[in-house]
């Protein structure tokens, strides 16, 4: 069920994108010439400089979202390939140690030495989780990454948890719903974007509370896909017949 609105919400991104996208680059150029043009003409009336200037920002703002937009509405079949996931995660962490030098960052391995997963599309789940692990601490925190394998149920986990104030019991229902933010200026497309690479990777994303206070979020996929080959498609070059071994 979660899987089928999620792709009624893709059908409605891909065209509240298309629509908005299209008077954008008009409004902006027309704006930018009256700048050029009467700047001069205007330049002891401050409302001039403040009304373009304005319009400008929300055309700026207005295409950030129709590119969030369009990101999700385009969620492309993953290509996986088999790499050391550790070594991916640790890389986005000490990104943000640095980005971040107010929160604590602490990453934590327990393997797997390999998994099956397409990097370009982890980088962006994680890279989701961080931030809004970094929102909900508002720059003072601690965040704690942890990659870890359970080897009988043939899966791998990423856990991103912080010591921030929690997730209210009534918004978690909705955790993982297109566009549900409680932050000001998000697009809540964030968790629903690694929900939905998670369900790519024939897993599953959960919220949970921290201890003694915070969230935890777990993405949780196969090590390796199944010998169907159903999840998404293997990078060319590599052996297909490694997919079930």
């Amino acid at each position: 069920m979660r899987l089928q609105r999620v792709l009624a919400w893709r059908e409605v991104a891909r065209r509240i994108a298309h629509d908005i996208r299209n008077p954008l680059t008009p409004i902006q150029l027309s704006t930018e010439r009256m700048q050029r043009k009467y700047a001069a003409v205007h330049a002891e009336d401050p409302v001039f400089g403040e009304c373009t200037q304005a319009i400008l920002s929300g055309v700026n703002t207005l295409k950030r979202l129709v590119d969030e937009f369009t990101r999700f509405a385009r969620m492309p079949v993953p290509h996986l390939e088999e790499g050391d996931l550790p070594v991916e995660i640790r890389a986005i962490v000490d990104t943000y140690r640095t980005t971040y030098p107010g929160i604590r960052w602490e990453f934590r391995q327990e393997g797997p030495p390999l998994a099956w997963f397409d990097p370009i599309q982890i980088r962006r789940a994680v890279t989701n989780l961080l931030d809004n692990a970094a929102a909900a601490l508002e720059g003072r925190g601690s965040v704690t990454v942890a990659c870890t394998h359970d080897e009988a149920a043939g899966k791998v986990r990423i856990d991103v948890a912080d010591d921030g104030p929690g997730i209210p019991p009534g918004d978690r229902d909705r955790l993982f719903e297109p566009y549900f933010s409680r932050r000001e200026g998000g697009t809540g497309l964030g968790l629903a974007i690694v929900s939905a690479i998670a369900n790519d990777h024939g897993g599953a994303v959960r919220m949970r509370d921290n201890t003694p206070r915070g969230t935890v979020f777990e993405m949780e996929f196969p090590v390796r896909p199944p010998a169907n080959g159903n999840i998404g498609s293997v990078a060319p070059g590599i052996d297909d017949g490694r997919r079930g071994s």
